[in-house]
């Protein structure tokens, strides 16, 4: 192990990471549990868990949750799978590039979005529904639900599969080609089991994701209540603090287990294929009847996506697009004003300010787990993806029950907002930045230590240049996760502060569509002109470092 290691600087940042992870994190989620087993009077009391399973209408909601988190991870872990197969073994060209940013557009829309464009397509009085088949369709319910939350969450599973597809050896198809196996014996017997961990891995995130989303089964559960929505009409229509940390606890439980149970598979599930060379071949597994029925499945979703998106910018020019299709630009006109605008700058500025936190935060927990054998180093990735695997409503309940009261008053701060978003990105930034160091020789920072450079030094000048694209990546998906999410912040807004997720479910909760839909496609355009400015100028600065 390098000398740097032993600098009394990898000590000290051990110290102001477990401060950090315990103050921010570890102190929230303890709340939440504190509030769960004490009353207010101090006294060890948990009837409010044990009502959850006591009465037939908390233990529905339990199973609806359940239900709807299993159907939501088994599709969209289909659907992210066919996109994948598609886009690397079947389609060409435009039709390939189609597919791939169909697939990646949903992570960049706000939560609202897709269960909006149900309702104006697909809804009582929607376009394709009503308007082309005059049928009285009802989305609300499992089925809508279902439909968004599927759709919502397959570029999940479409991204690990891909990259997992895009890395498999095509000798190992030919060779089976040449034994005289078919297209199709190939698929079930060499291609699948090599894509195990994806599965796994996929199913339990969209899981997690699903059973943590706030947004669609607010707009679009109706009488399908589930944990999250219940754990925050708790708080906001009854004001039961107590039996929303009850939901919150027993929501906790499954989300925890499925999060690290996915982890842990990924982990000691290894795919290894051995060659003496690189492989020039070129996989060619499909029939040509199956890979007709995959582009045809596959670009059939794609046109879906596109059209609810469509369906979303249509809904925020017209006045209330299924019932009333005139043109106007007045819903752009009420959200750019006063209130709306204030939104936009305030929900812009605080995700500005905490991505580079959160980047920050993983690659500084990334360089303990790697770099150092400070002990205990390991229990810091696991104690900070704590963040990712507790559900949103969850962890914003914590934050809201932790930081209340003096001496940590921070309600209706922007450091409370700040709190919220890199808890729940930093550990992405530290997947991220963990990848990129062990790709990095520790040779290299062993040269620096023995040329007497300290840690602090090594890390700024050849630690920190080395991984700046893992960097940029995690705060690129921290800034887009921070503007678009809902559950994380939905209990910490207060007059002080307006995000704009949460003024699109008041207008949504007011009937007011077309300015949701209006808010939507402005903030879906503030997180692409933000992802590609800072590519470009990441770009130059890559140019001018390798000059």
């Amino acid at each position: 192990m390098i000398a740097i290691r032993r600098d009394p600087a990898a000590a000290l940042l051990a110290v102001v990471a477990a401060a950090g992870i315990a103050l921010a994190l570890l102190y929230p989620l303890g709340a939440v549990m504190r509030e769960a087993v004490f009353d207010d009077r101090g006294v060890t009391d948990i009837a409010p868990i044990t009502r959850i399973f006591s009465f037939p209408v908390p233990r529905q909601i339990i199973l609806n949750t359940l239900l709807m988190g299993s159907l939501a991870g088994a599709l969209g872990t289909v659907l992210g799978f066919c996109f994948a197969l598609a886009t690397t073994r079947a389609a060409r060209g435009p039709v390939r590039t189609l597919l791939h940013y169909s697939a990646l557009l949903p992570l960049v829309a706000p939560p609202f979005a897709l269960a909006l464009s149900t309702i104006f397509l697909f809804g009582r009085q929607g376009l394709v529904t009503r308007g082309l088949f005059g049928l009285e369709a009802d989305p609300y319910g499992l089925s809508g639900l279902l439909f968004v939350q599927t759709i919502t969450f397959f570029p999940v599973a479409y991204l690990i599969f891909d990259a997992l597809m895009r890395h498999l050896d095509p000798a190992l198809e030919e060779a089976a080609l040449n034994l005289g196996a078919s297209r199709g014996r190939i698929m079930r017997t060499v291609v699948i089991p090599l894509l195990r961990p994806g599965f796994a891995a996929s199913f339990l995130i969209i899981f997690v994701e699903s059973l943590a989303d706030l947004a669609n089964p607010l707009l679009i559960g109706g009488d399908f209540n589930v944990l999250a929505s219940s754990a925050y009409l708790a708080i906001i229509g009854e004001f039961d603090t107590r039996k929303a940390v009850a939901f919150s606890v027993v929501l906790m439980l499954p989300s925890l287990i499925a999060y690290f149970a996915q982890r842990i598979w990924v982990g000691e599930s290894s795919v290894v294929t051995v060659t003496g060379k690189p492989s020039t071949g070129r996989a060619r597994t499909l029939e040509a009847r199956f890979r007709l029925a995959l582009l045809a499945l596959t670009l059939a979703v794609a046109g879906l996506v596109l059209l609810l998106y469509l369906a979303v910018v249509a809904g925020a020019f017209t006045k209330l697009l299924g019932i009333d299709n005139t043109v106007t630009l007045d819903n752009f006109r009420n959200v750019l004003g006063g209130i709306g605008t204030r939104a936009m700058t305030d929900t812009t500025f605080l995700s500005a300010i905490a991505a580079p936190i959160a980047a920050l935060s993983g690659l500084l927990v990334a360089y303990l787990v790697v770099r150092t054998r400070v002990p205990g180093r390991i229990a810091f990735d696991y104690l900070l993806m704590l963040g990712a695997a507790a559900p949103g409503i969850v962890l914003g309940l914590g934050i809201l029950l932790a930081f209340n009261h003096p001496p940590l008053l921070f309600t209706g701060s922007a450091a409370i907002f700040v709190i919220a978003f890199v808890l729940r990105t930093a550990p992405v930034s530290l997947r991220s930045c963990v990848a990129a160091l062990l790709q990095i020789d520790p040779s290299l920072e062993q040269a620096s230590a023995n040329l007497g450079a300290g840690a602090a030094t090594t890390f700024r000048r050849i630690t920190l240049p080395l991984v700046r694209r893992a960097l940029l990546s995690g705060a690129i998906f921290s800034f887009t996760r921070n503007m678009t999410t809902l559950s994380t912040i939905a209990l910490l807004v207060t007059p002080n502060w307006r995000i704009m997720t949460a003024q699109i479910l008041n207008e949504i909760d007011a009937q007011r569509l077309g300015n949701g839909a209006a808010y939507s496609c402005i903030l879906i355009a503030i997180v692409l002109v933000t992802i590609v400015v800072l590519e470009r100028l990441f770009g130059r600065a890559a140019v001018e470092v390798g000059a």
